[in-house]
This record gives C-alpha cells, sequence and structure tokens, in this order.
C-alpha cells in the first residue's frame, strides 16, 4: 500500500499545519482515506488505457475522434470494468484506513482519534 509510505509525513504536516487542534489528525485520516481509494482507481484506470488493443486507438485516429469522443466511446468504456471491480476494492481499503488512521504514532508521538463507534 503506497499511502502508507508517506502517510507519517502527511501526518506530520497536517499537525503542524493546525498545531493544538485535532483538526490537524482529522484532516490527514481523510487524506489518508481519498488517497488510498483514488490512488487504486488512478492506477486501475491507466493500466485499462494501456491495454486498449492498439486496431481499436488506430481506428479511433482513423476516424478522426476528437479528445471527448475517444474518451467516451473508447476510453471510458476499455476501463468502466476495471473501474466498477477497483471502485467496490477502494471501498474497502477506505474502512480498513478509516480504522487505522485512529490511532496514529509520529516521532514517538501517539495520537488517538475518536474512532467510528464512538459516534452514537
Amino acid at each position: 500500500m503506497p499511502v502508507l509510505g508517506f502517510l507519517a509525513i502527511t501526518v506530520a504536516f497536517f499537525i503542524h499545519l493546525f498545531r493544538g487542534s485535532l483538526l490537524g489528525l482529522e484532516a490527514a485520516s481523510i487524506f489518508a482515506i481519498v488517497t488510498g481509494q483514488l490512488w487504486n482507481l488512478i492506477f486501475s484506470y491507466y493500466q485499462s488505457l494501456r491495454t486498449v488493443p492498439s486496431d481499436l486507438s488506430e481506428a479511433a485516429t482513423l476516424y478522426r475522434f476528437s479528445g471527448w469522443q475517444r474518451f467516451t466511446q473508447l476510453d471510458l468504456p476499455a476501463g468502466s470494468i476495471n473501474l466498477v471491480w477497483n471502485g467496490m476494492m477502494s471501498f474497502a481499503g477506505g474502512w480498513f484506513f478509516a480504522t487505522q488512521s485512529e490511532a496514529i504514532s509520529v516521532n514517538n508521538a501517539d495520537y488517538t482519534l475518536p474512532g467510528l463507534g464512538s459516534w452514537d
């Protein structure tokens, strides 16, 4: 998971940005969740575009598709199955990061946020 690689840096940044407030930890948590979800979707869509058969790309060029036509008639249909599948996986990953980001350790300091079960 690439998000775990830079989570400590972003947490330190958000804590520094909102000194003395839990808002920095909340912002870091939201950033980790959204980034974890989008990372998967972006790479999935990129892989879908890389695997479009060359004859379909060639046909789109021969028919002189505009950028919008190419997107709606070739790229989006080619990536839709992977986007739906990885959307489900990203949603599950978001729940993982929601629980993971409730207890954060940065620079030998432990921070805890109210968890999902603490809201009535």
